[in-house]
C-alpha cells in the first residue's frame, strides 16, 4: 500500500505518473510534497523528499511528466522550478526556473509534458506559451508563435485552461485540448496549425 501522508486528506495527491520502461513508476506530486518511486517487480515504495536547493512548494506543484530515457521531467503547474527525477538513483535535480505570462485570473502554468528525444515540451494550461527544454543543456525556449487565427482573448481559444497534455508523433507535438475545442499541431515548418 501507499504511505499515509499527514495532512493530505482532501488534497489532490498526485498529478500523474510515469513508467521508466524497465523497473520504476514515478508518481508526480500535485499537492503533496514528496515524489513516490514504486518498484514494478516487488511493489516497494520509496519516498523521495530531498528537493533541489531553493525549491519552494506551491498549492499545486506539478501535473504530468515525461520520461526522456534517463530522467523524468515533471511539468510545473504552480511550481517555479523545473525538476527532473532519476528513477534508478532516486534523486531530484533542479533544471532552472520557468516564468511565463499567464491568462488573467489563473495560476497554473503547465499540465502535461512530452518529449521528442531531444527536448521536453510542457503543455500550456494557462501559460501563453509552450516551453521547450533542451534535455542536454536545460536551455528553455518559449514557443509562442500561435497560428494567426488563434486568440487568447476572444472566441473558443479564450478559455484560460487550454491544454491538458501533449504527445509527439515523430514530427510534431500535438496539444490535447482541455476546455477549448482547438487541437494544435506544433512544428517548426510549415506554420503551426489549428486542426
Amino acid at each position: 500500500p501507499l504511505p499515509v501522508f499527514a495532512g493530505s486528506a482532501g488534497k489532490r495527491k498526485f498529478g500523474g505518473g510515469v513508467y521508466d520502461g524497465e523497473k520504476y513508476f514515478i508518481l508526480i506530486p500535485e499537492e503533496l510534497t514528496v515524489v513516490l518511486r514504486i518498484n514494478r517487480g516487488n511493489g516497494l515504495v520509496k519516498v523521495l523528499d530531498e528537493w533541489p536547493t531553493g525549491f519552494i512548494f506551491a498549492d499545486r506543484n506539478f501535473v504530468g511528466a515525461a520520461f526522456d530515457g534517463e530522467w523524468v521531467w515533471m511539468a510545473p503547474a504552480q511550481a517555479t522550478t523545473i525538476v527532473k527525477v532519476h528513477p534508478e538513483k532516486a534523486v531530484m535535480v533542479g533544471v532552472g526556473t520557468v516564468s511565463v505570462t499567464l491568462q488573467a485570473g489563473s495560476t497554473g502554468k503547465f499540465q502535461g509534458a512530452c518529449t521528442d528525444g531531444e527536448s521536453i515540451y510542457f503543455s500550456p494550461y494557462s501559460a501563453q506559451a509552450m516551453v521547450r527544454v533542451d534535455i542536454k543543456t536545460g536551455k528553455q525556449q518559449h514557443l509562442s508563435n500561435w497560428p494567426s487565427n488563434y486568440s487568447f482573448t476572444e472566441g473558443a481559444s479564450a478559455n484560460k485552461h487550454r491544454y491538458s497534455g501533449c504527445v509527439f508523433d515523430g514530427q510534431s507535438v500535438w496539444l490535447t485540448p482541455l476546455h477549448n475545442g482547438e487541437l494544435i499541431r506544433w512544428r517548426a515548418a510549415p506554420l503551426n496549425t489549428i486542426i
